[in-house]
């Protein structure tokens, strides 16, 4: 046993074996991971058939189901719809793998994917939300670099603006929540926790953080949420436990999309600007000093795997359950969507 409380690989040959231990393998890791990219896809390809072929009214033709059909997932039910189907096949994955991993090793589900609470005060628990924040503004000010070189897509501002009261708490508490444990489960428990057996803890963050980013598909959001996985990644690894990153990752998600969904329907003033480029890190650009941009959306993206729908010219993607972050500017009319809370 490590002393970071991870197993190392003389559990496979035992104390006494003449022949010295294998380092574990990685690639059924990879495989796992791949797997579960194409069962995501294939999870949230059926949502969208079930809503162009059965779920479109009786007098829609085929064809203007599908020319309405980025509309459509705009809508908060169909979204949430996304987000559970994509939160689903992770927890699914990872309690899969994680019990035929568990088993190879000799320890229990429950060690393996760090489902156990780490020995940390309520205290401890708040410094470590308090401090995501800054880490979710240094992502947004990365953000918004790259959105000066590629424009983003503006569809998830269109279920901010046409949320409900009612769909707009349920979907504030369901990002949080649903992302938050799938996405840590899976990445930061089945993955990382692998990871650090066979490698250091700089290289197995960097290696989960990385592939968490790239799971969110666009390049705003790959950035996004490598970045915070990075965080996310430290927090559970120092824990020995993944809900240290998974309450962060809930707190983040819901914290954002509050803001998001309270600036457009329940008065809630925006984020002055010149915050994200100081914890950004970079000079204020002058459409951001002068006010014209602002972050916009921060939803989780993962349908973008599997819908990629296009709208005239432009690429348009399904919104999914992870992090999906804009970056709108009023004088040019448009805004960066960046493609799980979420956070972990």
């Amino acid at each position: 046993m490590k002393s970071n409380g991870y197993p190392d690989a003389s559990v496979l040959s035992g104390p006494d074996s003449e022949t010295p231990a294998r380092p574990l393998r990685v690639w059924p890791l990879f495989a796992v991971m791949v797997l579960e990219f194409i069962l995501t896809a294939f999870a949230q390809a059926v949502v969208v058939a079930w809503l162009v072929l059965v779920a479109r009214p009786e007098n829609q033709s085929l064809s203007d189901a599908m020319s309405r059909l980025p509309e459509r997932l705009m809508e908060a039910t169909v979204f949430l719809l996304l987000l559970l189907a994509s939160g689903s096949t992770l927890i699914v994955s990872a309690f899969v793998a994680g019990r035929l991993s568990a088993r190879n090793q000799g320890e229990s589900v429950r060690s393996r994917l760090g489902l156990h609470w780490p020995k940390w005060s309520p205290a401890m628990y708040l410094v470590m939300m308090v401090g995501s924040i800054p880490v979710l503004l240094l992502s947004v000010g990365v953000v918004i670099l790259i959105e000066k070189v590629i424009p983003g897509d503006e569809s998830i501002l269109k279920l901010y603006q046409n949320i409900s009261t009612f769909w707009g708490i349920l979907f504030i508490i369901l990002i949080g929540v649903l992302p938050g444990f799938s996405e840590e489960l899976f990445f930061r428990g089945f993955v990382q926790r692998r990871l650090l057996q066979r490698y250091r803890p700089a290289n197995a963050i960097g290696i989960t953080s990385v592939v968490f980013g790239l799971f969110h598909v666009t390049p705003h959001g790959i950035a996004l949420a490598t970045i915070i996985g990075v965080w996310l990644g430290v927090m559970a690894w120092r824990a020995n436990s993944i809900w240290p990153s998974a309450l962060c990752h809930a707190f983040v998600n819901s914290s954002w999309n509050v803001y998001q969904v309270g600036r457009h329907q329940w008065g809630i003033p925006d984020i002055p600007p010149l915050w994200f480029n100081v914890l950004g890190g970079h000079r204020s650009p002058d459409r951001v000093r002068d006010g014209r941009t602002f972050p916009t959306a921060f939803a989780r993206h993962r349908s973008q795997s599997s819908c990629i729908l296009r709208t005239g010219s432009r690429p348009r993607f399904a919104m999914r359950s992870r992090m999906a972050l804009g970056v709108k500017s009023s004088g040019r009319g448009r805004s960066t969507g960046g493609t799980r809370g979420g956070s972990q």
